[in-house]
């Protein structure tokens, strides 16, 4: 039912996370969780799979340890914290959203935009919310802890691929220049989405 696997630096990249996706499809939920993400409380898999079947979404993740993510952007939702930008250290998916979907674009420059592009196609098929509104589960610091100094790492690592960065921007907006996401800065006075028979409203 549920699948899990360890994503390393070798296997950060997608063609290594699709690896990892296609091990797990016989799963009919998958996480794909960071090296430097230490499990608290394993009930937090149990607890991913049942906020998916309450609320419909089949993308979600650790948002709160994302240094773009400053606060969230809507908390009264029972279930989940809406936040604006996307993170890859812990993320869950069903299998549905990824046969949906899709696996990852092995053409994107490695370590790029892959993982943001990927959920954003979730998102366009209503599967999890649309592209600018993450969803990360409630109180997930309980659950979930963040290495802070490998992080950082990574961090400081990709501080030196501007480059390499501007090119997966440059190759995502030549997938379609007409639907390359600008990230919506919502006011959480009044913010409602809903996701109804299906679509996101």
């Amino acid at each position: 039912m549920i699948g899990i696997r360890t994503v390393t630096s070798s296997k950060s990249d997608a063609k290594g996370r699709n690896e990892l996706l296609r091990e797990l499809k016989d799963f009919e939920y998958v996480f794909l969780v960071r090296d430097y993400v230490k499990v608290l409380d394993p009930t937090i898999y149990a607890r991913f799979v049942l906020t998916s079947q309450q609320t419909g979404f089949e993308c979600m993740g650790l948002a709160s340890y994302e240094p773009s993510n400053q606060k969230i952007i809507y908390e009264k939702d029972p279930w989940v914290d809406y936040w604006q930008f996307p993170s890859s250290d812990f993320l869950f998916f069903t299998q549905n959203a990824i046969q949906k979907a899709g696996y990852l674009n092995e053409n994107f420059p490695p370590n790029t935009w892959e993982d943001a592009e990927h959920i954003k196609r979730i998102g366009d098929l209503a599967l999890t919310a649309p592209f600018g509104f993450f969803i990360g589960i409630k109180n997930e610091r309980k659950y979930l802890l963040v290495d802070s100094e490998l992080k950082q790492k990574q961090l400081l690592e990709d501080m030196k691929r501007n480059d390499e960065f501007k090119k997966g921007t440059e190759f995502w907006q030549s997938l379609d220049p007409a639907t390359f996401p600008e990230m919506p800065k919502p006011e959480e006075e009044g913010f409602k989405l809903k996701r109804t028979e299906g679509v996101m409203i």
